[in-house]
């Protein structure tokens, strides 16, 4: 199969196309609804995040985009705030 075939076959998840690099890796950035369908959360509750300075995130023109990088370290931190108040560090 193609790049440009594997490009854009739909995901099950979202039934639209999934950005891969020429690698086949995931794409760096991410969109606020890929983050939402990751987190299983709404995508009022990613943008909630944004606001509030929890994920970062950068806008392209009018889009909103999230690193893999920080969408990663963000979910580090919810597990290290987690281990810290259960004790299960």
């Amino acid at each position: 199969m193609s790049i440009a075939e594997r490009i854009s076959q739909p995901t099950p998840e979202t039934g639209s196309a999934k950005i891969i690099s020429i690698m086949g890796a995931p794409c760096p950035a991410m969109t606020r609804q890929q983050v939402a369908d990751e987190l299983q959360v709404s995508l009022k509750t990613v943008e909630r995040l944004i606001n509030r300075g929890e994920l970062k995130a950068v806008k392209v023109y009018s889009q909103w985009r999230i690193m893999r990088a920080d969408f990663d370290a963000f979910v580090q931190h919810l597990r290290d705030e987690q281990a810290r108040r259960t004790g299960t560090a």
